[in-house]
């Protein structure tokens, strides 16, 4: 039992001092580079601008009915290819002549929507 207790603490320890770390070092200099880490007011150029052309992830306030989500999809000629129920994220195809940059200009500044933004294209670093 003296050991079982010993073995909580230490894990405990581990945890805290790797969760210390992480909130100190948003620039770890482990990182290799060309690797996906920004800080905050940084634009890090490689996974600015890859997106999959003619798509959006929107979210709407929770408060706004489904009829008028549908509605302001309508009126951009935008399609919803897929809903994520748990984080309430829609999957949306644009109509061919609106840009990514121009749909999210437009979702963003209707009153119902949360947030719009590009489908960004992620890629795993080996």
């Amino acid at each position: 039992m003296v050991w079982a207790a010993s073995e909580r603490g230490k894990a405990r320890a581990l945890f805290f001092s790797l969760t210390y770390l992480i909130l100190l070092c948003p620039d770890p200099g482990w990182a290799e580079p060309g690797t996906a880490i920004e800080q905050p007011g940084k634009r890090n150029e490689q996974t600015v601008g890859k997106y999959k052309e003619g798509e959006l992830l929107v979210k709407f306030k929770a408060e706004t009915p489904k009829d008028v989500e549908s509605a302001l999809h309508g009126k951009l000629g935008s399609e919803v290819i897929k809903e994520f129920h748990t984080i309430k994220v829609q999957h949306v195809r644009l109509k061919k002549r609106l840009s990514v940059e121009e749909a999210v200009r437009l979702y963003q500044a209707d009153p119902n929507v949360e947030y719009a933004e590009p489908n960004h294209i992620v890629e795993i670093q080996e």
